[in-house]
């Protein structure tokens, strides 16, 4: 690197000595300050101004600013000060800009002013000068947005104040702002305010006195908040939320049973899982794939994709067990590579859908996550829905090796199998001889297969009972959640039916009341000791008498401020929902 790369560049300025003010400029690229803009700017001042004075040569200088209409600002007040004190200048410039940039917020700063001038050295000055900035004891401020406003009725703290005939309206000018408060006077303790710059108004708000002696005592109210104020300090606020009602959904008039069931088997080759054999079945006849007919397994995974790209199957839904968390990592590259329409659709990090479209988007296929709909193994969900069972396989003695060679012979021996009993295995032998020996591909591809035909008749059967109680088709759901809201609103939820769609921060608060932690008490020792668990206890007391979700508040209570976010209106409940902490005693 250049050791002069990062010095600041020298420009050609001439200095008038005497009683005479000069004016060094630094041009902002943004037409926005920043503290490197600060630093930069007294740099290059020290660097082709102070640097070019005697260290016994005295200096008035002031930090100013331009905006870009032509006005200019005094940021500072005048310091004195020589050549060896300049390291002084940014740090002083710096608390000055500190105090002053938010009077600014709304110009455009186009330069950066250095105003200085010479003192003879008749004054015989022997030292600097610093005049470090005093803040001013101004009223506290509320954000509101990216705005922010006086705490206090007191409007003379708010600018420049101009009333208008009659006393009913005013105006107030924001200093060093372009913004402008229009008021009009309601009464003697309520006014309407629009916050305007350029006669566009930002925002409105309305304020009511709360005690008649006290302007710093008052309630502010914007469209949906509303602010209480004691002494300039806020001690209480509320937010009004608007939620649109659930509506009731119109029940399907037949049940779509396109589908496909897909599985793939991998093989462990030095920690790397790599896909062999994959098969799917669409209800009528399987189909499947083995990594010794091609020449790579993404070849293989490609033929049986391209396979699927017919328009016969336009519209499919093709289901794998697990494929948010294990098979679209092998399955994703491979569908990037055949087409330039593949859309994820991903919430709380589950891949729920993978929009798959041919034939430049005229086709589509759906590869979904049969796990996120029923959340249990194929094993146990096979034998909940009385469908064809998985059978048994020796995943730990798939190899590399086994696979090339295309192993024939006895059945691998028990250990290779996991999760099996002795009788299960033993039953399993049974069925393999000398005129039928075990094959490694076969019985790979038959696994495979019978996987999928299995998943396939587990979800038709689900589908099928549960648009017969509904009318909902479930393929038309990403997940069991996303199906169970879809059977709600189509077979439960009436049309008179007050229902709101809570979102948002609001949704997440009132979550945390519906639901709550296990306390477990273990005692050192003890017999016949039964553990006992409620599901849905929360709900369960709190359904008899429903609340009303209607977004309105309790009444402010000064000796005792708190933020209910949402709370019943109904005159028959008193029941509200708020967040405390309660703290038991020690006894």
């Amino acid at each position: 690197m250049n050791k002069n790369q990062n010095q600041i560049p020298t420009v050609p300025f001439d200095i008038e000595r005497g009683p005479y003010w000069n004016t060094f400029n630094y041009n902002l690229p943004n037409n926005l300050i920043s503290g490197d803009h600060i630093k930069n700017s007294v740099e290059l001042f020290n660097q082709n101004v102070l640097d070019k004075f005697d260290d016994d040569d005295y200096l008035l200088i002031s930090f100013r600013a331009k905006t870009s209409t032509g006005i200019y600002r005094s940021i500072s007040t005048n310091q004195r000060i020589c050549k060896k004190d300049q390291n002084l200048l940014y740090e002083i410039f710096s608390e000055f800009w500190a105090l002053k940039a938010e009077n600014y917020s709304q110009d455009e700063i186009s330069e950066i002013l250095f105003c200085f001038k010479t003192i003879p050295k008749s004054h015989n000055i022997k030292t600097s000068k610093i005049n470090r900035p005093t803040p001013k004891v101004r009223a506290t401020l509320l954000k509101f947005g990216t705005y922010k406003f006086p705490t206090t009725m007191d409007i003379f703290e708010w600018g420049d104040v101009q009333f208008f005939p009659g006393d009913k309206e005013a105006r107030v000018l924001k200093s060093h702002s372009k913004a402008i408060y229009n008021i009009n006077f309601i009464s003697n303790s309520q006014m309407r305010v629009s916050y305007t710059i350029e006669d566009k108004i930002l925002v409105e708000f309305q304020d009511e006195l709360l005690d008649i002696g006290n302007l710093g005592s008052f309630e502010r109210k914007f469209d949906n908040q509303r602010f209480i104020f004691n002494d300039g300090k806020l001690v209480y606020k509320e937010k009004y939320y608007n939620f649109s009602k659930i509506t009731q959904r119109t029940p399907n008039p037949f049940l779509k049973n396109k589908i496909i069931t897909m599985d793939l088997e991998t093989v462990n080759e030095d920690g790397v899982l790599i896909p062999y054999a994959v098969a799917y079945y669409d209800g009528k006849k399987g189909k499947t794939f083995y990594t010794t007919d091609y020449s790579t397994p993404k070849d293989m995974l490609t033929a049986c994709i391209k396979s699927l790209m017919i328009r016969k199957y336009h519209g499919y839904k093709i289901y794998l067990h697990n494929f948010s968390s294990f098979d679209a990592i092998f399955l994703f590259v491979t569908l990037s590579e055949l087409t330039n329409k593949l859309s994820p659709v991903i919430n709380d990090g589950k891949l729920l859908d993978m929009k798959f479209g041919f034939c430049d988007g005229k086709y589509k296929l759906n590869f979904r996550d049969s796990l996120l709909m029923l959340p249990a193994s194929l094993k146990n969900l096979s034998k909940s829905f009385n469908v064809d069972l998985k059978t048994i396989f020796p995943y730990n003695f798939v190899n590399k090796n086994n696979i090339v060679n295309n192993y024939v012979g006895p059945v691998p021996a028990f250990e290779f199998f996991d999760g099996v009993s002795e009788e299960d295995y033993n039953s399993y032998v049974s069925q393999f001889n000398s005129d039928n020996p075990w094959d490694l591909r076969k019985v790979t591809l038959e696994y495979c297969l019978q996987d999928c035909v299995s998943l396939y008749q587990v979800l038709i059967k689900f589908f099928k009972e549960n648009f017969v109680n509904t009318r909902v088709n479930g393929s038309d759901s990403f997940s069991l959640p996303s199906l169970a809201f879809k059977n709600f609103r189509t077979k439960f939820l009436d049309e008179s039916d007050e229902v709101l769609n809570i979102k948002g921060e609001v949704y997440d608060f009132i979550k945390n009341g519906y639901s709550g932690g296990a306390v477990d008490v273990y005692k050192p020792y003890g017999q016949k000791i039964y553990r006992y668990d409620v599901n849905s206890l929360y709900p369960t007391i709190i359904s008899p008498s429903p609340i009303d979700l209607n977004p309105s508040f309790p009444s402010f209570n000064s000796s005792s401020p708190i933020s209910p976010t949402l709370s019943s209106s109904s005159t028959d409940s008193d029941r509200t929902i708020t967040s405390g902490e309660v703290n038991s005693p020690w006894n």
